[in-house]
């Protein structure tokens, strides 16, 4: 989801990160959103930890 890709994208040019250190960014999502999200495999890998807070997806990224 190219939504979140650049809010983590953002946050990692604004802290400076070069991808070892975690990345976590809050985006509130539709419900289509949402449901796009939980049936996307690449957010389900050793890179990514998420969940929600309602409608709010709190996601962290690592390279590592």
């Amino acid at each position: 989801m190219e939504k979140i890709d650049k809010a983590v994208e953002r946050e990692m040019m604004k802290t400076g990160a070069m991808g070892t250190e975690p990345v976590t960014v809050s985006i509130v999502l539709t419900d289509v959103e949402k449901e796009e999200f939980l049936n996307c495999d690449k957010y389900n890998s050793k890179n990514y930890w998420w969940e929600f807070d309602g409608t709010t997806l709190i996601i962290s990224y690592t390279e590592e």
